[in-house]
């Protein structure tokens, strides 16, 4: 493994060449922890981390080119552990879970110890969830106040397609802000996040599921019609699906059923409709500045080559060819903007 490489390296947490630098890592990072390794005679020992927190959601990318075990007293939140390369074994409250690129693994941790074994050339994702904003969307969700704490299944088959699809989601999260940094807009940020969360509750199993698979009650006309209102006026910021049950007074599954009912989509389809008749406006705008990467972050849209492809299914040109006619009508204007006369 090439640890010189790793994602998120605009980032660093920690950049070790020996144990010792590691537990004092450990301790800076988690106030408390055992740090212990395997001699290995065939490498210099290195280790390194890089990290990102947000509001919701913290990222961790790290690598061991030796075998490392790490043992720590965990904060409350919901870890979800992926495998690039080589193996792993992470233990929670005596429940133990093999960690490979096959298998993820996923962590109810309250005050618990984390022991993690990380084996010869292991590389990892890790997403912290914070475990309030999980209940939050959980609710929103389900409809229902959740009492006590969430308990998901540890292991994660990454065959499963709704697996397959968070970690695709969370591997394009990381790829942002490997790329973008700090310049990618808050607005797509905060839609990431509120989607990885999603992808969580709704693909991957716990004490709750059930609540989230027994049939919705409808909702009415007029609270579709309320939550179109809301997106409508609030399409240029991150809209939590809780935002909008607060809005119309039903749950998120009720109002995606009753969506699809009064609409033939979802209310996710309609904030993407939205966004993108924003975005030809602008981009139609004669006295517009923004070009067309400007105009697809400041609409909420991360991926470029996406935005393209549903801007020119929606529209039927592309949004360089709007662009293009917006600049190509502006020059054909008389000198000093007004009316010719003659």
């Amino acid at each position: 493994m090439n640890t010189n490489r790793l994602q998120l390296d605009s980032y660093p947490a920690l950049r070790a060449r020996s144990i010792d630098e590691v537990q004092d890592a450990v301790y800076r990072l988690f106030r408390d922890g055992v740090v212990s390794g395997l001699r290995d005679t065939d490498r210099v020992f290195e280790a390194k981390g890089n990290h990102r927190a947000f509001s919701k959601i913290e990222v961790w990318c790290c690598a061991y080119n030796t075998p490392i075990k790490v043992k720590y007293l965990a904060g409350n939140f919901i870890r979800l552990q992926y495998c690039n390369s080589g193996s792993a074994t992470t233990t929670v409250n005596r429940r133990r879970l093999a960690v490979t690129p096959e298998r993820a693994g996923v962590h109810s941790v309250g005050l618990e110890t984390i022991t993690s074994e990380f084996d010869r050339d292991f590389q990892q994702m890790t997403l912290k969830f914070d475990v309030a904003s999980l209940k939050e969307k959980l609710a929103a969700l389900s409809g229902q106040s959740i009492e006590g704490s969430i308990e998901f299944d540890m292991g994660v088959d990454l065959r499963r397609p709704e697996a397959a699809h968070l970690r695709r989601t969370t591997e394009f999260f990381i790829h942002c802000l490997d790329t973008m940094g700090s310049d990618l807009p808050s607005l797509v940020m905060a839609e990431l996040q509120q989607t990885l969360m999603t992808g969580l509750l709704c693909g991957q199993a716990h004490n709750f599921s059930r609540l989230l698979v027994r049939e919705p009650v409808g909702g009415a006309s007029w609270q579709v019609r309320r939550a179109v209102d809301f997106i409508e006026a609030n399409w240029n910021r991150a809209i939590a699906i809780e935002e909008i049950v607060a809005a119309t007074g039903v749950s998120a599954r009720s109002l995606l059923r009753a969506f699809k009912s009064h609409r033939g989509q979802t209310p996710k389809d309609f904030v993407k409709q939205v966004r993108l008749r924003e975005a030809r406006r602008i981009l139609g705008r004669a006295d517009a500045t923004m070009n067309v990467t400007d105009v697809a972050y400041a609409c909420g849209f991360g991926d470029l080559g996406r935005f393209s492809a549903e801007y020119r299914r929606s529209f039927g040109e592309r949004p360089s060819e709007t662009l293009k006619r917006r600049g190509a009508d502006a020059s054909a204007k008389p000198m000093g903007g007004g009316e010719d006369r003659r």
